[in-house]
């Protein structure tokens, strides 16, 4: 939220990521949804005591150019785990882990994106996202009758008028 980074803006290293956990998805059947992920990198554009607000131009492109590497570098791990199942710098591996390994197969490669945005947040942030959809079964587990959705009736609705 932009109140709470504002808050913290001064506290936040840079560069940092976020995951964003607003969720968005789309049906892709009956039994299919699409979800959308989003991270976010975020990196300080420093300024210094000569230029004042006005942001080296040089500087701008660097940050640009160091945030976007970060965004391939996401991207480069996050389909090097979904291949191998480990993770390629500490070696870690997340074959035991079901959860994971399902969340990792249904991430689907040919959604991933990524970009700067092309605003200064909160003057001195420079952003850059990354994006990507996985397809999540939808279960049915008969949900009218697991009490999810049912309204408790009072004694009156049970009597019958004459």
């Amino acid at each position: 939220l932009e109140n709470i980074f504002q808050r913290n803006a001064n506290i936040i290293h840079s560069p940092c990521m976020l995951y964003s956990v607003v969720t968005t998805g789309e049906m892709a059947s009956a039994k299919r949804t699409r979800v959308s992920h989003q991270i976010w990198i975020l990196a300080k554009l420093k300024d210094t005591a000569q230029t004042l607000g006005r942001f080296d131009g040089v500087k701008l492109e660097r940050l640009s150019i160091e945030i976007t590497e970060y965004c391939e570098d996401l991207i480069s791990w996050l389909l090097e785990v979904k291949r191998t199942g480990k993770c390629p710098v500490t070696d870690r591996t997340f074959a035991e882990d079901s959860q994971l390994k399902a969340e990792l197969a249904a991430i689907d490669t040919d959604s991933i994106n990524y970009g700067l945005v092309a605003d200064i947040y909160n003057g001195q942030w420079l952003v850059a996202g990354v994006n990507w959809d996985s397809t999540r079964p939808i279960y049915n587990f008969a949900c009218g009758s697991n009490g999810k959705y049912n309204v408790p009736m009072d004694d009156n609705d049970n009597e019958t008028s004459e």
